[in-house]
């Protein structure tokens, strides 16, 4: 892994408060979440995605 790709993964997990940098440390991260809670956010979000979209089949064949 180089630095670039270990950096943008880092930018990424920190965006989604995966991890948090740890105060008066460099280069020091603690994970906030659990792969287990990761895993189900995303199954969530798929979930609430897959609804918007149905509801928007709908909206569009009442339309019609």
């Amino acid at each position: 892994m180089t630095y670039e790709k270990m950096s943008r993964a880092l930018r990424h997990y920190y965006k989604l408060n995966i991890i948090r940098k740890e105060p008066g440390q460099r280069l020091l991260f603690r994970f906030m979440k659990t792969p287990d809670e990761i895993m189900s956010g995303r199954t969530d979000r798929l979930e609430h995605l897959e609804s918007q979209e149905l509801d928007e089949q709908i909206y569009q064949e009442d339309e019609c």
